[in-house]
C-alpha cells in the first residue's frame, strides 16, 4: 500500500497542464516586420512549458556562421526563451530553435527568418520542409503500451467482473478442468501484456534519450520524466503481482491489479492532449474515454484468447449455452461503454479544439475522422453479433460458438488498429499547432454571430480597418431554417462620438449571404446596426460596436524635433490650452511651446528648478522643486507664480525629495517625498497638508489618478503598487507574484487598465483592477529602460526608453509592438504627453529638444477578395445531435442486452 501511495504522489506531481507539442506562437523579431538596425535578442514564445537544459536559439546570418552569444536561457517564464547576439546590421537572418517539451519529452525543431533595417525577405527563402505534426518513434512505443494496458485491463474486468460471478451451471461437469485452461491463459495474456507495456516504457526513454543526444539525471526530474518514473513502479509493482498470482490466488490480487492498471491508463491521460487547455476537467474526460475504450477492446481480447479457448474444454452444448449468457453480458458492458465514449470523445475534442473547418483541415482531424470510422465498424460488427445471438436464443437453437469466433476476431482486429490510430493521435500535433502559422497569414477580418428572439446572424467585415471594408451578412432561424419573409437586409453605419449620424445602405443579395460596403472613414468605436427586414412581421437587428483602428504596421510614424532656443535640460512634457509645458532641471523655470506658432517662452520664478509638472482645473501648472522643498504653480495669464513649502518630515536626518505631482478631480494636489516613504495631500482650498506614510523602504515614485479618483502609486522599493482611497484616506497594495523591477509611471486606458513602466524589466506591466492579476509585457528594446507613456489617436501606448534612442509603439489589441528610431543620438528620452490632436509629445534633455511624433495611415481603397469562413457549422451543432442519437441508441441496445440475457438465463 505504501508504494500505492507513493506512486499517487508521483502522478500528481507529473500532473502536465500544457498542449501536448511546443509550437511557437509568437517571436521577436519575426517574418512580418523588419526589426531594428542594432538589434540584440531574439525570443520566442512556445505553446507550453520547454525544458531550458535541453533547448537552444541560434542565429545565422546570410553567410550561414552562427552570430549569436550561445547564451539561451528563459525569458519572461518558462514558455519563452531567448538568446543575445552581437548589433545585428542590415541583412536576413535564421533562427534554428531546437526545444524539449516538459509535457510529453518530444523535442521539436523549427526555423524561420526574420529582416534587420531595410532587407526583404524573398518569399522563396522561407522554409519549405514539411513540419513533423507526427512522431512516428514515439508513437511506436506508444502503440504497445496501449496495447498492452488495454489487453491487461480487458482481462482483468473480464475475469473479476464476468467470469468469476458468472453461473457456470451449464458447464459443472467440466468446471475444473475449464477454469485451469482459464487460470493458464490469463496469466499468459497478463504476463505477455506486463512485457509489453514494460519494454515499451523502456523505449519510451530510448527514443528520449535518442532525441536529445544524450541522457541525464536531468531528464527524469522533468513533468514526462516523472511521469515516466511513475508509469515504472506501477509496471514494476505490477509484474510483482503478477508471480505472487501464481503462488496464492485471491480476489485482492485482482483488485490490486485492476487498480495499478487504471494508474497506468491515467499516466497516459497525463501525457496526452487532455491536458491541452490547462484544465483538469479535460485529463478527467479523456481518462475515462481511454478506460472504457480500453475495457471495450481488451473485453474483445479476453473473449478471443481467455473466454474462447476455455470454453474449448466444455462439451458442445455446455460451450454454446455459456456463450449465449456471456455475449449478452459482455454486450451490456460493451454498450455501457460506448455510450460513455459518445459522451467524453466529442466533449474532449471541444476543448481540444471546435472549429470544424480546422478539424477537418488537420491531419489530426483526419486522424479522429479514422479513429471514429474503425470505432463505428467495430460497432457494427458487435450488434450484429448481438442480433446473431439473439435469434438464435429466440429460436432455441443455440449455434453460434463457432460463427462468432471469426467475427470477434476481426472486431479485435480493428481495435488494435484504432489503438494504433490513438497512438499516432497521442504523438501528433493538435490542429491549432498544424496550422497555426498559415492563420496569421490571411487577411485581416472581422467575425462574430449575434441572436435576436428568432433569427442568427453571421457577419463578417473585410479587412476590418480604416477605410472601405466589405461587409457580408447571413441570417437564419434558430434551428438554422432559413428566414421566411425576409424582404433584405439594410445596415446602418454611425459614430456618435464625432457627430456622424447613420447612414443606411441596403446589402446586395448573393446565393447564400448578403453583401455590401461599409467605410470607416477615422479610428474610434463605430455603430453597425444590422437589420433583417421582413414582408410582413416586425424587422429584427442586432447592433455591433467596433473599435476600428489600422494594424501598427500600416502606421507611418514620422519624428519631428524643435531646438530649444537656448541652453537647457527639458525634462518632463505637458499638453495643456494648445501648448506644450516643459520642466527644466537645470533652472529655476518653465518653457512652453506653442503649438500654433512653434515658438518657445520660458518663465522663471524664485526657486531652484522644476521637475514634474500637472496642471488643474483654472489652468494652473503646478511642478515640483526637489532642492527647494517646495511646490508651486504658474498662471499661464498672468505669468504670477506661487510657491508652497512642504511641511519638516520625520526623520529629520534624511533628506526629504519630492518627485511626481498629480491634481486630483477636486483639484488638490498630491505629491510623493521618495525618501520619506511619504505621499503629501495638499488642500489648495484650506491651505493644509496631509500625510499618508507608506511602509518603510515603500519609495513611492509616480503617481496618477484612477478612474475613481484614487491617488495610484508605486513603490519602487519594495516593487508594489497601491492607491489612496481620497475620501476614507485608506491605503490598499498590491503585490505581483514577482515584484515589479522598478516601477516608475502610471497610465490608465479607456478600459481601466492600469498599465506600469517597469523601468529595470525592460517591459510594461498591465494591472487589471477587477482580477488583481499584473501581466508581463517585453518591448524587446536591448539597453532601454521604458520610463514615460502616452496614447495616440488609435489607442496604442508609446513608451520612452531613456537609454535608448527608440520610442516603443505597442498595440494593447494585438500584443504587438514597434520600435520607432529618434533622429538625433543621445536623446535620454524619459516622459511623454499627446496634444488635443493625439499626436505624441516627448523632449530630449541630453540634446536639448523637443520632439513630435505624427502618426498617419492610409485607409484602405478596396476590397480584397471574399475570405471563405473555414467552416460556417458550429462544432456542437454536429457534435450534439450525434451525442444524442449515439446516446439513444446505445439505451436501446442496453435493454435489447439485458432482455437477451433473460431469454438466455432461462435455457
Amino acid at each position: 500500500m505504501r508504494m500505492l501511495h507513493v506512486v499517487s504522489i508521483l502522478l500528481i506531481i507529473a500532473a502536465p497542464m500544457a498542449y501536448a507539442h511546443p509550437f511557437t506562437e509568437e517571436s521577436r523579431p519575426n517574418a512580418d516586420e523588419n526589426a531594428e538596425v542594432g538589434t540584440t535578442q531574439v525570443w520566442v514564445r512556445y505553446s507550453e512549458e520547454v525544458v531550458l537544459e535541453f533547448s537552444s536559439l541560434k542565429v545565422y546570418d546570410g553567410q550561414g556562421n552562427q552570430i549569436d552569444n550561445r547564451d539561451t536561457t528563459h525569458y519572461i517564464n518558462d514558455h519563452t526563451l531567448v538568446v543575445t547576439t552581437p548589433p545585428l546590421a542590415d541583412g536576413i537572418y535564421t533562427v534554428s530553435s531546437k526545444v524539449l517539451s516538459a509535457v510529453d519529452g518530444h523535442l521539436v525543431p523549427d526555423t524561420f527568418l526574420f529582416a534587420v533595417g531595410s532587407s526583404t525577405i524573398d518569399v522563396s527563402l522561407l522554409p519549405q520542409e514539411e513540419r513533423e505534426l507526427v512522431f512516428i518513434p514515439e508513437a511506436l512505443t506508444r502503440f504497445f503500451s496501449l496495447a498492452g494496458q488495454t489487453i491487461l485491463l480487458g482481462a482483468i474486468i473480464g475475469t473479476a467482473l464476468v467470469w468469476r460471478t458468472q453461473d457456470k451451471r451449464p458447464i459443472s461437469n467440466q468446471l475444473n478442468l475449464i477454469d485451469n485452461t482459464h487460470h493458464n491463459k490469463f496469466m499468459l495474456v497478463i504476463g505477455i501484456s506486463l512485457i509489453a507495456v514494460f519494454a515499451s516504457t523502456i523505449m519510451m526513454l530510448v527514443v528520449y534519450t535518442i532525441r536529445l543526444g544524450s541522457f541525464s539525471g536531468d531528464t527524469l526530474l522533468t513533468p514526462f520524466g516523472l511521469t515516466w518514473v511513475a508509469r515504472m513502479i506501477i509496471v514494476g509493482v505490477l509484474l510483482a503481482a503478477w508471480f505472487a498470482m501464481e503462488r496464492r490466488m485471491n480476489n485482492r490480487w485482482y483488485v490490486v491489479i485492476l487498480t495499478l492498471t487504471m494508474g497506468l491508463l491515467w499516466t497516459s491521460s497525463m501525457i496526452g492532449h487532455g491536458a491541452a487547455t490547462g484544465q483538469m476537467a479535460p485529463i478527467i474526460l479523456d481518462f475515462i474515454h481511454g478506460l472504457v475504450s480500453a475495457a471495450w477492446i481488451g473485453g474483445l481480447g479476453y473473449i478471443c484468447f481467455i473466454l474462447y479457448p476455455s470454453l474449448l474444454r466444455a462439451k458442445e452444448e455446455g460451450r454454446e449455452k455459456m456463450m449465449a449468457v456471456l455475449v449478452p453480458r459482455f454486450s451490456t458492458i460493451f454498450i455501457l461503454g460506448v455510450g460513455i465514449v459518445l459522451i467524453t470523445g466529442p466533449t474532449l475534442m471541444w476543448f481540444l479544439e471546435s472549429d470544424v473547418g480546422v478539424i477537418t483541415e488537420s491531419l489530426y482531424g483526419k486522424l479522429i475522422i479514422t479513429k471514429i470510422v474503425l470505432a463505428s465498424i467495430m460497432v457494427g460488427l458487435g450488434g450484429y453479433l448481438q442480433l446473431t445471438v439473439s435469434g438464435a436464443i429466440k429460436r432455441r437453437q443455440i449455434q453460434v460458438f463457432k460463427k462468432m469466433r471469426q467475427t470477434l476476431r476481426v472486431e479485435f482486429a480493428l481495435g488494435i488498429v484504432l489503438l494504433g490510430v490513438v497512438a499516432v493521435l497521442i504523438n501528433g500535433t493538435l490542429p491549432s499547432g498544424e496550422i497555426e502559422s498559415d492563420t496569421m497569414m490571411d487577411s485581416d477580418y472581422f467575425r462574430t454571430v449575434k441572436f435576436t428572439e428568432n433569427t442568427k446572424f453571421e457577419i463578417e467585415l473585410e479587412p476590418y480597418t480604416m477605410g472601405l471594408n466589405g461587409i457580408y451578412v447571413k441570417t437564419s432561424n434558430l434551428d438554422g431554417s432559413p428566414v421566411e419573409g425576409q424582404s433584405g437586409i439594410n445596415i446602418k453605419v454611425s459614430n456618435p462620438a464625432r457627430n456622424i449620424f447613420p447612414l443606411s445602405m441596403e446589402l446586395e443579395p448573393s446565393v447564400d449571404e448578403y453583401a455590401g460596403e461599409a467605410v470607416f472613414g477615422f479610428a474610434g468605436t463605430w455603430i453597425v446596426e444590422v437589420e433583417s427586414q421582413r414582408e410582413q412581421e416586425g424587422n429584427e437587428s442586432v447592433i455591433l460596436r467596433l473599435p476600428i483602428k489600422p494594424s501598427i504596421d500600416r502606421i507611418t510614424a514620422t519624428i519631428t524635433e524643435y531646438d530649444l532656443p537656448q541652453s537647457a535640460n527639458p525634462l518632463y512634457p505637458l499638453y495643456h490650452d494648445n501648448k506644450i509645458w516643459i520642466s527644466d532641471p537645470s533652472a529655476p523655470r518653465l518653457w512652453s511651446f506653442d503649438l500654433t506658432t512653434n515658438e518657445f517662452e520660458s518663465f522663471t520664478f524664485d526657486g531652484n528648478l522644476s521637475l514634474f509638472l500637472a496642471v488643474d482645473d483654472n489652468d494652473n501648472i503646478w511642478f515640483t522643486d526637489a532642492p527647494g522643498k517646495q511646490i508651486g504653480y504658474l498662471q499661464p495669464n498672468t505669468g504670477e507664480f506661487t510657491l508652497i513649502p512642504i511641511p519638516e518630515l520625520e526623520p529629520a536626518n534624511i533628506e526629504s525629495v519630492i518627485t511626481t505631482i498629480q491634481v486630483d478631480h477636486n483639484g488638490n494636489v498630491w505629491t510623493a517625498v521618495t525618501t520619506k516613504d511619504v505621499i503629501l495631500y495638499y488642500d489648495t482650498q484650506n491651505d493644509v497638508f496631509q500625510t499618508f506614510s507608506l511602509e518603510s523602504g515603500s519609495f513611492p515614485l509616480a503617481l496618477s489618478v484612477g478612474p475613481q479618483g484614487n491617488i495610484w502609486f508605486t513603490a519602487g522599493g519594495n516593487g508594489d503598487i497601491g492607491y489612496i482611497q481620497t475620501e476614507s484616506g485608506e491605503i490598499e497594495v498590491f503585490t505581483a507574484q514577482e515584484p515589479l523591477a522598478n516601477p516608475e509611471y502610471l497610465l490608465f486606458d479607456q478600459d481601466g487598465i492600469l498599465w506600469i513602466s517597469e523601468h529595470e524589466g525592460t517591459g510594461l506591466v498591465s494591472f487589471d483592477m477587477d482580477t488583481s492579476a499584473f501581466t508581463r509585457v517585453p518591448l524587446g528594446v536591448d539597453g532601454g529602460l521604458p520610463y514615460g507613456t502616452s496614447f495616440d489617436m488609435y489607442g496604442n501606448i508609446w513608451v520612452a526608453q531613456h537609454t535608448a534612442d527608440v520610442v516603443v509603439m505597442y498595440d494593447t489589441d494585438a500584443k504587438a509592438y514597434r520600435h520607432i528610431q529618434i533622429p538625433t543620438d543621445g536623446s535620454f528620452t524619459q516622459f511623454m504627453t499627446a496634444d488635443n490632436n493625439q499626436n505624441v509629445w516627448f523632449v530630449e534633455p541630453q540634446t536639448n529638444k523637443l520632439a513630435k511624433i505624427t502618426t498617419t495611415t492610409t485607409p484602405s481603397t478596396e476590397i480584397p477578395p471574399r475570405t471563405t469562413a473555414t467552416s460556417t457549422v458550429l462544432y456542437t451543432e454536429i457534435a450534439s445531435p450525434l451525442m444524442a442519437a449515439g446516446i439513444l441508441a446505445s439505451a436501446l441496445f442496453f435493454v435489447k442486452s439485458v432482455q437477451d440475457k433473460r431469454r438466455a438465463d432461462q435455457l
